[in-house]
């Protein structure tokens, strides 16, 4: 399949930069919305009927939540 646009190499690459960069605009917001979500678990009443594993579970997704949210 042959490309029909007429474009550089450099304009190709600058396209495809930009497209990277709307997408992980698109992802980070997806990441601070689900971060929020996590945040206000420990605020509900039934938080405090989690067994160990549970908790564990809930400290590694908010962790990597806020890795994820963290990294540029």
């Amino acid at each position: 399949m042959a490309d029909e646009r007429d474009e550089t190499e450099d304009e190709k690459l600058d396209r495809n930069w930009n497209d990277m960069l709307q997408e992980l605009r698109v992802v980070q917001t997806g990441v601070q919305l689900l971060s929020g979500f996590l945040l206000t678990l420990p605020f509900t009443q039934r938080f405090g009927d989690l067994d160990v594993w549970q908790e564990r579970l809930y400290l590694a997704l908010v962790l990597t939540a806020g890795l994820a949210s963290g990294s540029p």
